[in-house]
């Protein structure tokens, strides 16, 4: 039996289910839209399902060829989205969402989910900070706001390492209509994923695998070590020293036959870090179930390798590596045509390995400050380091890494929800009760193995000082000896556990009945959540806990005039009992007005609704997690110090008491006051859509660290309920979708702006120089001096005066800053603002994508603008302060001489000026705006007998990548990264990947 299933308009139709009724023989209809099945001779009824179409039954009778048109069952003004606690038609929301689903995830084989989100949402940007194994997830940002509430089927839970196969829906709420019900945890918004879910039907099996290459995509470039003597020479000229290096050290590092022991050249990145790690993640997942019992299950795993091969000749400093393994089962039982019971089990173990010394961002930190000279690194499974005594001074090593031994981590997360719905139909009609209970649990172990290594330093015979009294050859004088600094130690051995569990019950009534035009719904929940062994907590053996009530009232008349009231009545533990509840209600209104008799019947638009939202939402935490907490109990006293009664020698001691950090007992959460009006529409018989919308926010009652109090008072004074803030805003999604013959393609391009305005701070007043505060600017904005040039004789600031006259200490080739107040010196008063934030004000996403019979394609762009990277550490102060750390590139290739006065863009080699230089200025400041190529993916479905006869309705084989072109101005490292002094982070990776997908 063959044929061919298309839709209405005639396109065909791949992925519909075709099965012999009263069997399990079955297949699943190709790119093209044909299938091939196998019947009996006596013939039988077929029947073909696809989501969101009508399921239709064709009498076989004697055909050898049924073809099959399928109608949507699901039109566009049923389609439904997810919501908070529940789904809407998408057609009625009046509120501000974004969403994505399981296609759309499951096209790229990311590693976090987190990573899938920008570009494809507005209102949505995610930075990756870093591209370390197991820690590779985003910071998401929704319109400006970090850290949002994140919910997975309900229950609040992580989920940047769940497998996106496992993954039906991700839905951004972002407007309070959409976040009230949230009470206190809505106002940073709120992400809302939802797993899949089996359908009624054969079993369907999908096996997803690939393999990938992991690569930096920036890793900043270091001088050689002639450029690096070079340049200290240089420094020491400019600063009235004599040269470090003799004319004898730079001529040994002309010749390519020296002794690299001695004299090293040492590239630390490139000798410790691989030029790629592999990558593997694989997943297997069955679906399917009858009209009593459904059910998903799903198996995966991930494999990261890291790039560090320090483990290749010390053995006890491992690489960075990570493994996890997802499972989960999702079941729906219907126990009887009014009650339906589901039961959810995800679970997570995870296996990660990370050297020690990257604890406190010291281990990438040693590579970015160590120098050429350093040492030769690793030789025969010794640690040769750079001889300062004699060979080459200010060498600076990256081997701190040696003998810190590995830590690895075990890890374990299980979810468990069980969910029971009664329709109450005997009582009123639409009326339905449901209750929910869930645990979660987390377990973690880590062990940690150290050992100690010696060091070598090199010397010639002959130099050796204590070993000149010793007689010696002239051959044996030029022999290279090592000098063994330590011994080979026990490894030492360490472990630990953590632990977390919570427990999330509710019970709901839900209403939803039409009365003729009129469609009403309600629901009405009480929820509560009790979280032990909170992270970061203080007092962590006391469980935080939350309770709240939920209310939403839903109407709209003929589908075409809609409001939408909702309200959260939340307690925190955070705050006073007799202040710990609070109200966040919200409203919104839509109006669809292509129902109208007007515009019903026109030719060109499809689809219009305007819609406007307005309401109020909290936040009752200052930071992701628990650390700050009780901020209202009464102040606290600890032992600490004492005096001597009576003889000083002989008198008696009594103990003192300090007091500690004085609290406020009026604590209470911020609030936010929302506003969002927004425009859907849909032209050109759907083909072309625009969504757009603006939104305001003024946030209140911030918690802040007082500015304005006496520096005399002797106590810490409390954070307090005084900061504020507005946000400002726009985005838009435009998109067109389409088919040409037999190619389907579709593009589409969304952008979100959002700028936060802090609007009080509690600033000591200023007012002789008004621009050193940061009222009135974006919350993290940058301040630091205004860079006019290097200096040269007679050169005069931004008053007409003589830069020397203000900055005395300067030389030609050093930096010059504005005297902003002209009081003729530099100092804070002088300080502006300079650049943009470290999170961008305006992100893009381009997205577009097409299929021609068995070939697909897709590719997604991201781009970012309005944000800035203040370079630090490294990056600003060649050499350190210190003296004797590492070069970039760009530093010596750019630095003022005498001959590039003209052209330079970085100051003169000099440590005696390496304060001024390095003061934070708009000349450190870096334009981090970029555009990336984020994803793309070529697939092919392999079609043949012999495939077909395996039970393989499917065998699409692609090519992906991420993070794979990058456009940007920043240039130094990537765009992405961060470039703080002391914690520089693993580098970003660009990842491609071979895979296969497979269906039966």
């Amino acid at each position: 039996m063959t044929g061919v299933v298309k839709d209405g308009q005639g396109l065909t139709l791949p992925g519909v289910t075709v099965f012999l009724k009263g069997t399990t023989t079955g297949t699943v209809t190709q790119p093209d839209g044909s299938y091939q099945l196998k019947v009996p001779e006596n013939g039988g009824v077929l029947v073909f399902s696809f989501i969101g179409m009508e399921t239709k039954e064709v009498v076989i009778g004697n055909q050898t060829v049924v073809n099959c048109v399928l109608v949507s069952s699901v039109t566009a003004l049923e389609e439904v989205a997810v919501i908070a606690y529940g789904t809407q038609k998408k057609v009625t929301i009046t509120g501000a969402i974004s969403s994505m689903d399981t296609e759309e995830l499951g096209r790229m084989p990311v590693a976090s989910v987190s990573n899938m989100l920008a570009g494809n949402m507005t209102g949505v940007s995610a930075v990756q900070y870093s591209g370390q194994p197991g820690s590779d997830d985003a910071q998401i940002y929704i319109r400006g706001e970090a850290n949002p509430l994140v919910l997975v089927d309900g229950v609040e839970r992580a989920f940047s390492q769940i497998d996106p196969n496992e993954i039906a829906n991700v839905t951004v709420l972002k407007d309070a209509s959409s976040t009230a019900v949230f009470g206190v945890r809505g106002a940073n918004g709120v992400i809302l994923i939802t797993t899949r879910r089996g359908q009624e039907g054969s079993a369907q099996i999908h096996v997803n695998s690939s393999i990938g290459a992991q690569v930096p995509t920036s890793l900043g470039k270091y001088v050689n070590a002639k450029d690096f003597m070079t340049y200290v020479n240089e420094a020491n000229s400019n600063d009235g020293q004599s040269p470090t290096y003799s004319e004898e050290t730079l001529a040994q590092y002309d010749d390519p036959n020296r002794n690299t022991l001695l004299y090293p050249d040492t590239d630390w990145q490139e000798m410790f870090f691989d030029d790629y790690a592999i990558q593997h993640q694989h997943n297997m997942n069955v679906s399917g179930g009858s009209k009593r019992v459904k059910y998903f299950t799903s198996m995966g795993m991930l494999s990261q390798n890291g790039i560090f091969n320090g483990n290749d000749e010390l053995e006890s400093n491992g690489n960075f590596t990570y493994r996890r393994y997802n499972l989960r089962s999702n079941l729906d039982f219907e126990i009887t045509s009014s009650t339906t019971m589901s039961v959810n089990i995800g679970a997570r173990l995870e296996n990660r390995n990370e050297p020690n010394a990257y604890k406190d961002g010291e281990f990438f930190r040693s590579f970015k400050e160590a120098n050429p000279l350093g040492g030769a690194g690793i030789v025969d499974g010794k640690v040769i380091l750079g001889n300062t005594e004699v060979y080459v001074p200010l060498a600076s090593s990256a081997m701190d890494f040696t003998g810190r031994g590995t830590t690895s981590k075990s890890k374990n997360a299980l979810n468990l929800d069980f969910n029971l719905k009664q329709k109450l139909d005997f009582i009123t009609k639409g009326l339905e009760l449901s209750v929910k209970g869930s645990y979660n649990s987390e377990y973690e172990q880590w062990k940690t193995f150290k050992t100690q290594r010696p060091r070598y330093t090199p010397w010639l015979r002959k130099d050796i000082p204590w070993l000149q009294d010793v007689p010696y050859t002239e051959e044996e004088g030029e022999q290279v000896i090592l000098i063994k600094d330590g011994d080979d130690g026990q490894t030492e051995f360490d472990t630990g556990v953590g632990k977390g569990r919570d427990f999330y019950t509710e019970a709901a009534l839900n209403f939803k009945r039409s009365f003729g035009g009129h469609n009403v719904s309600a629901l009405a929940m009480y929820n509560a959540r009790r979280i032990y062994y909170p992270a970061n907590a203080v007092n962590q053996d006391l469980p935080a806990g939350y309770v709240g009530l939920v209310g939403r009232i839903t109407y709209d008349y003929d589908t075409r005039y809609l409001v939408d009231l909702s309200v959260g009545y939340n307690g925190s533990e955070n705050f006073h009992r007799d202040r710990r509840y609070g109200t966040f209600p919200s409203v919104s209104v839509g109006w669809i007005a292509t129902e109208e008799d007007f515009l019903k019947d026109n030719n060109i638009i499809d689809y219009l609704k305007l819609r406007a939202s307005y309401g109020i939402v909290g936040k009752d935490r200052r930071y992701n997690d628990y650390r700050y907490r009780f901020g209202y109990v009464p102040n606290s006293w600890t032992s600490s110090g004492g005096y001597r009664f009576g003889d000083v020698s002989g008198g008696t001691w009594y103990g003192g008491y300090n007091e500690g950090k004085i609290h406020d007992e009026f604590t209470t959460w911020e609030t936010a006051h929302k506003q969002n009006y927004g425009v859907d529409m849909r032209f050109l018989d759907s083909k072309l859509s625009i969504y757009l919308d603006y939104f305001n926010e003024k946030r209140d009652d911030i918690l802040i660290a007082r500015q304005t109090y006496p520096t005399f008072v002797a106590f810490t004074p409390p954070e307090v309920n005084m900061g504020s803030r507005e946000i400002t805003g726009w985005e838009f999604n435009i998109g067109w979708k389409s088919r040409v013959n037999e190619v389907s393609y579709n593009v589409s391009f969304n952008g979100s702006y959002a700028k936060r305005i802090v609007t009080f701070m509690d600033e000591v007043p200023n007012p002789e120089n008004p621009w050193t505060l940061r009222t009135g600017y974006e919350e993290g904005q940058p301040f630091g001096y205004k860079f006019i040039g290097f200096y040269q004789d007679g050169m005069l600031n931004n008053n007409g005066v003589d830069a020397k006259e203000v900055q005395p200490s300067i030389a030609e080739g050093d930096c010059v800053y504005a005297d902003v107040n002209g009081d003729g010196a530099i100092d804070s008063n002088d300080m502006v603002a300079i650049g943009n934030t470290n999170n961008p004000r305006f992100t893009a996403g381009l997205n577009m994508g097409f299929e021609w019979k068995n070939l697909s394609f897709s590719m997604q762009w991201n781009g970012a603008t309005g944000v800035s990277r203040v370079l630090a550490g490294a990056y600003r102060e060649p050499l350190g302060p210190t003296g004797n750390r590492s070069l970039m590139q760009e530093q010596f290739d750019n630095r003022w001489t005498p001959e590039t006065a003209e052209t330079a863009t970085l100051p003169r080699a000099s440590m005696s000026s390496l304060p001024n230089n390095s003061m934070v200025s708009d000349l450190w400041i870096r334009d981090a705006s970029y555009i990336r190529l984020k994803n793309f993916r070529i697939g092919y479905d392999i079609q043949s007998q012999f495939i077909k006869g395996l039970g393989i309705s499917k065998f699409n084989v692609f090519v992906a990548g991420q993070n794979v072109l990058t456009f940007d101005k920043l240039k130094v490292l990537d765009p992405e990264s961060r470039t703080t002094a002391l914690n520089p982070a693993y580098p970003v990776m660009a990842v491609y990947n071979l895979g296969v997908n497979l269906s039966f």
